[in-house]
This record gives structure tokens, C-alpha cells and sequence, in this order.
């Protein structure tokens, strides 16, 4: 994974939550949940790991998409939890993988991503994926930081 700086908000439409891209200073435009751009990071299969937030650190969601060489989204997952802060943290990354914290916890997330979409049903406490009935490229595991 390799830092990127490809997307720009091109708008924000903050009573729906949701953010309008724009790629490469082109006039191609795409409409994704949130309202902020965290991080994104390209991968060595062309594909890219778009990390967007609300926009603010109360009862935050952190919206984390698997995008292809079109800007089709691939697979997506959603972090939220009622009355739960959450600031994103970039803590290290690998070719396949990220570290991040998100809730204003000890918690680390490793978030991984898999070449073949693989059949999986749940993620770790406050996750979901926001289509629930494909496999998936995504997955997210927790430990506490210190382990």
C-alpha cells in the first residue's frame, strides 16, 4: 500500500453524509458516504483504499472503500457506534494490510485486503459491511495496542 493523493473533494453534501470525489483533476465524479477524505492508499493491483469519515469527532463513522481502476466500488465497511467518539490514526501499513485506530479507545484495527473475494459474514465490534450478502476483498481484525 502506497499513500496516495489521487481524490479530491469536488463537494460535500453534509444533511445525506456524503461526499462527491473527483479523480485526478478530471471532471469524473463519484458520490461516496461521508464527509471528509482520512486517507487513501493505492495497491499494487490498481486498486485503491479510500478512507473517509463524517467529519467530526462525536458519534463518528468511518467509511472504508475498496475501489477498482473505474472507481467501482469493490467491497465497503462501516465503523460506528452509538455515543462513541472516533478520530482516525494511521499507524503503519504493509502490502496487503493497515493499522489504524479509530475509536478513542487502545484498540488497533488491521484492516486486510485479500486479491479473491472470500465468503465472510461478520467483522469485529462496531463494523459491519455495508453489503452483507457478497464476498468480500475486506476484512477487519482487532487487538489492544501493547499486545
Amino acid at each position: 500500500m502506497n499513500p496516495s493523493s489521487r481524490y479530491v473533494v469536488h463537494s460535500r453534501d453534509r444533511e445525506h453524509e456524503t461526499i462527491t470525489l473527483a479523480r485526478d483533476g478530471t471532471s469524473h465524479y463519484f458520490r461516496l458516504d461521508g464527509n471528509c477524505v482520512e486517507a487513501q492508499f493505492d495497491l499494487d493491483s490498481g486498486e485503491v483504499l479510500l478512507i473517509l469519515s463524517d467529519g467530526s469527532p462525536y458519534e463518528a463513522a468511518l467509511h472504508i472503500y475498496l475501489l477498482d481502476k473505474h472507481d467501482v466500488v469493490v467491497d465497503a465497511i462501516e465503523g460506528a457506534s452509538p455515543y462513541a467518539s472516533g478520530i482516525y490514526k494511521f499507524i503503519e501499513s504493509g502490502d496487503d494490510w493497515l493499522n489504524f485506530n479509530f475509536f478513542t479507545n487502545d484498540v488497533v484495527y488491521r484492516l486486510g485486503v485479500f486479491e479473491s473475494p472470500r465468503l465472510l459474514f461478520s467483522l469485529t465490534t462496531g463494523w459491519k459491511y455495508k453489503n452483507r450478502l457478497r464476498k468480500h476483498h475486506l476484512t477487519l481484525t482487532s487487538f489492544t495496542s501493547g499486545n
